[in-house]
């Protein structure tokens, strides 16, 4: 008897602890079948342009953070 009553009240607690994530989930967005964008399908080129090494053993950052980008393109960061 009391087996029961304990799986009964576990099953509770258990949708008791789910009904947040229910209520509070995202929105399902179906993609319509013809894309609206004209450009879609398109093929992006990754090229590098700057890259912050500590190769020569000369410089390193521990834990950059903190990234701002000046008007003059300057960088600045914390570590």
């Amino acid at each position: 008897m009391l087996g029961i009553q304990m799986k009964k009240i576990m099953i509770l607690f258990t949708l008791w602890m789910l009904l947040p994530f229910s209520l509070f989930s995202q929105e399902i967005i179906q993609n319509p079948e013809k894309p609206l964008s004209s450009d879609a399908g398109r093929i992006l080129q990754v090229e590098e342009v700057f890259r912050i090494t500590d190769e020569s053993g000369e410089f390193f950052f521990t834990q950059p953070s903190g990234l701002q980008v000046a008007e003059d393109d300057s960088i600045f960061l914390t570590d």
